[in-house]
């Protein structure tokens, strides 16, 4: 395999998340990735970002950009073929060749990464534990677009470092009433502020968040 090619990171118009795997990582098939696959509705495409965050794009602007990078290296720069990272959901089939319905007039991304992405929200700041990306959010995404080439075969890759969770649409729920009726601890609804003197480690410049 060839050292991949970088180009700056760009930021992807708000798509619905499927196939969420972003609090651990996927451990199917010894694969050990952190994935997110992003939806895009082709008939309402947001803007994103590319050189750097700091050039907006239209929806069809941004999608041409990845198919452009394709041509670039000679990748085939039709979404669904081997190589391009974008997927065209009218043409997805399951193992008994169905079509994907959930996927209908749609543009399909999916992202992986070895190592855990931040998962940030629209300010920047990193989400709680109690927060979860689940299937069914909005977000976006910061991604490394990376040509390279496997055993003599071209790809575009997006290397997935950053989720950005747009809007919430989906909450895990649980009924506790499966414990019975007891009485003891209850998540405070007004905790104690931490103190201005906490250790905070994680720092964002604000150059890497255009979201």
């Amino acid at each position: 395999m060839s050292k991949p090619i970088k180009y700056p990171f760009i930021t992807t118009p708000r798509a619905s998340a499927a196939f969420t795997w972003l609090d651990k990582p996927d451990t199917a098939f010894g694969d050990e990735k952190y994935k997110v696959t992003l939806v895009f509705n082709k008939d309402d495409l947001g803007d994103g970002r590319i050189e750097r965050g700091s050039k907006a794009v239209s929806g069809k602007e941004f999608m041409a950009y990845i198919l452009e990078l394709c041509n670039k290296h000679g990748v085939p720069a039709r979404p669904g073929e081997r190589g391009c990272p974008i997927k065209d959901g009218d043409k997805m089939a399951d193992k008994e060749g169905n079509p994907r319905e959930q996927f209908a007039n749609c543009w399909v991304i999916q992202l992986k990464s070895g190592f855990k992405p931040d998962l940030v929200d629209t300010k920047g700041s990193a989400l709680p534990a109690s927060v979860s990306i689940l299937n069914g959010d909005i977000v976006k995404a910061l991604v490394v677009p990376a040509y390279r080439n496997v055993n003599g075969s071209d790809y575009l890759s997006l290397y997935l470092n950053k989720v950005c969770l747009v809007e919430k649409r989906v909450t895990a729920t649980f009924d506790s009433s499966v414990f019975g009726e007891d009485d003891g601890y209850v998540v405070p609804t007004n905790p104690e502020p931490v103190s201005a003197d906490a250790d905070d480690s994680t720092t964002y410049s604000e150059e890497d968040f255009d979201f």
